[in-house]
């Protein structure tokens, strides 16, 4: 299931970067050419912006969850929990992020690479 998951991934990264492409590589004007790379360059920044304050506070409230639960412990020493689940799902949303990032920095080539030869 985890490999469906990252084709899926995969494959929507992939027609993102080529509806990209495609609309960059459409842009007839010199102003065409400035305006929708640096609107692109926006788009990058605020999904990675997005991601990253995603992954800190899963990363946070993890950190959180383990010194509540070291509490617990010492206050009922039977206490056991098992943040197994929720570990796993923090390195899901990494390894999407990784992938996700990977998609972003070419859009972010592609885009700058458009505006800085129409200059």
């Amino acid at each position: 299931m985890k490999f469906l998951w990252w084709v899926w991934k995969v494959v929507i990264n992939l027609l993102i970067l080529l509806v990209v492409i495609l609309v960059l590589d459409r842009l007839h004007e010199r102003l065409e050419k400035l305006i929708i790379p640096v609107l692109g360059m926006l788009y990058v920044t605020i999904r990675t912006i997005g991601a990253a304050t995603g992954l800190a506070t899963l990363q946070f409230a993890l950190a959180q969850q383990d010194q509540i639960d070291e509490v617990r412990r010492l206050l009922d020493g039977t206490f056991n929990p098992d943040r197994s689940d929720a570990k796993k799902a923090f390195q899901k949303y990494n390894i999407g992020w990784m992938i996700d990032g990977f998609f972003l920095f070419l859009i972010s080539v592609c885009c700058a690479l458009v505006f800085f030869t129409s200059l």
